[in-house]
């Protein structure tokens, strides 16, 4: 029992990276808010889009990556003491989902409180952003839980231990 606590200790516990990466996909969500509710063209919009979701991955990625590199040593002894690999490597994808869905939420309502303030139409960003935001949440966190996952399963506890 004690392990399980001390992995919830280990994972919950934000750092200062984290609030950037969650400052962050706020901003990249508010622009995103504008993009859409800008009358541009088709493919820039598009192109606009696939951009921020890059981004936005490539933040994930960097905190599940820095997280799991910052952590070895306890990860190491959780899995020496009987921790599953892959329950490691899903709490990581958890935490990764809890700050892009955090980050997401606050740049959403900031957006829409702007657009609200300039007067801006919020109606068609507001449609478009319900309808993408089930995919630009889970899709970045996915592919960062992926490359965890990956992480973990290669994982070599006996060389970790002995550094």
């Amino acid at each position: 029992m004690a392990s399980y606590a001390l992995l919830l200790k280990l994972f919950s516990k934000p750092e200062y990276r984290t609030f950037l990466s969650v400052v962050m996909i706020s901003v990249l969500t508010i622009i995103l808010w504008f993009v859409i509710a800008n009358e541009i063209g088709h493919y820039v919009r598009s192109i606009m889009m696939v951009t921020i979701f890059v981004a936005i991955s490539a933040l994930v990625l960097n905190e599940i990556v820095a997280s799991f590199a910052n952590r070895k040593r306890d990860i190491a002894i959780l899995i020496a003491v009987g921790i599953w690999k892959h329950l490691i490597g899903g709490i990581l994808l958890l935490k990764t989902i809890v700050y892009t869905s955090i980050g997401w939420t606050l740049g959403m309502i900031m957006a829409y409180l702007l657009g609200w303030l300039g007067g801006i139409s919020n109606s068609i960003a507001l449609q478009q952003i319900a309808l993408f935001s089930v995919v630009l949440v889970l899709g970045p966190a996915m592919v960062a839980g992926i490359s965890c996952l990956l992480h973990t399963s290669r994982f070599n506890v006996p060389e970790v231990l002995r550094q």
